[in-house]
C-alpha cells in the first residue's frame, strides 16, 4: 500500500471512524475494557479528554468515573500548542474552546503531569507500534512524555488500526503505553 502523509491519513481515518458500523455496541465494549483496567489499577488521578463530534463517546466513562469519586482532569488549551489538564467536578463549568471542543473554565486546580496516574488520549489513527495519529497540533505528543508516572491510553475502533503500516510517523509522535479497541 502507498504511503500516507499525516494530512492524507486523517482524511482517510476521519471517514473511517465516521462511518463505522455499530458504534453503541463497540463503544461499549471498549467502555468495559477500560472501566475493568481502572478498577483493576486502582488509579486515583485520570485525565481524560471530552469527546466530541464522531469520537468514541467519553461521557458514559467519565459519568462512571464521577460516580466511583476518581479525580477527573479535562484539557485546557493554555497557549498555542500546549494544553494543561484541570479538575472537573460537578459544579466545573465547560465552555467551547476556538476548536470547538468543551474545556473547563474558571479557578480550578490543576494537576503536574507527573502526578497523573492515567491518561485517556484522542486520536484518529494507530499502529502495531502504539503510534497515534492525532488532529496535528500537536499538543498530546508535548504534553504525554511530561506524565511520567501515567499509563498512557487511547480509545478506537478497529476500523481506526493502520494495519498496512501506511501512516509516515516521524520522532515526534510520541508512542501509548496500551490500546482499547473493540
Amino acid at each position: 500500500m502507498n504511503k500516507l502523509t499525516k494530512e492524507q491519513a486523517r482524511i482517510v481515518y476521519k471517514n473511517k471512524r465516521l462511518n463505522a458500523l455499530q458504534k453503541e455496541e463497540k463503544q461499549s465494549i471498549i467502555f468495559e475494557k477500560i472501566s475493568s483496567l481502572i478498577k483493576e489499577k486502582h488509579f486515583s488521578k485520570i485525565a481524560i479528554y471530552y469527546s466530541f463530534k464522531d469520537e468514541i463517546n467519553t461521557m458514559p466513562l467519565i459519568d462512571f468515573l464521577k460516580a466511583k469519586s476518581y479525580k477527573i482532569y479535562l484539557p485546557k488549551i493554555v497557549e498555542k500548542g500546549k494544553i494543561e489538564f484541570y479538575l472537573f467536578e460537578e459544579n466545573t463549568r465547560l465552555e467551547k474552546n476556538s476548536f470547538g471542543i468543551f474545556e473547563p473554565f474558571g479557578v480550578i486546580e490543576k494537576v503536574k503531569p507527573e502526578d497523573i496516574d492515567l491518561i485517556i488520549v484522542p486520536g484518529l489513527a494507530y499502529n502495531n507500534k502504539k503510534k497515534r495519529l492525532g488532529y496535528g497540533g500537536g499538543y498530546y505528543d508535548r504534553y504525554l512524555p511530561l506524565c511520567t508516572n501515567a499509563l498512557k491510553v487511547s480509545l478506537f475502533y478497529k476500523e481506526q488500526f493502520d494495519k498496512d503500516d501506511s501512516i509516515i510517523f516521524d520522532e515526534k509522535d510520541f508512542p501509548l503505553d496500551l490500546i482499547i479497541t473493540n
